[in-house]
């Protein structure tokens, strides 16, 4: 059974730190890393629009919207174009990766998610320059 993530998703799930976050929120994001861990060459991750695995047990989540709406919306297209994805697509961990490394910079990154409270904590660019970096 796939994955189900919101575009914006990938590059915050790749560059997360568990920080400010609810111990059923950890647990199930936990889950879900390692499920895509164990086999990162199979197409287990289904691209979504609007609430995916991760929002599950997140405290922004109200009923069948993210109180993050339209901001995370807009997030989500502008990843979708910004790694070349479509909604309904099926993608490996390792392809989602690739795409983050040959489609973004540190530069677009920090553009694309210039308003999120977690980047401007300094949160995710470590991890963001990390993945970039793997491989290469």
């Amino acid at each position: 059974m796939p994955i189900h993530l919101r575009p914006h998703h990938l590059i915050c799930g790749l560059c997360f730190k568990s920080r400010g976050f609810r111990l059923s929120f950890l647990e199930n994001f936990n889950k879900l890393n390692k499920i895509l861990t164990e086999n990162p060459e199979k197409k287990s991750i289904r691209i979504v629009e609007g609430l995916d695995d991760i929002c599950e047990y997140c405290e922004k989540r109200k009923g069948n919207k993210c109180e993050k709406d339209p901001k995370a919306r807009l997030l989500d297209v502008t990843y979708l174009d910004a790694l070349e994805l479509k909604v309904g697509q099926m993608i490996s961990l390792n392809e989602a990766k690739a795409k983050i490394r040959s489609n973004l910079v540190l530069a677009g990154f920090q553009d694309i998610c210039k308003d999120c409270p977690s980047r401007e904590e300094g949160l995710c660019e470590p991890n963001f320059d990390a993945l970039v970096k793997e491989n290469k």
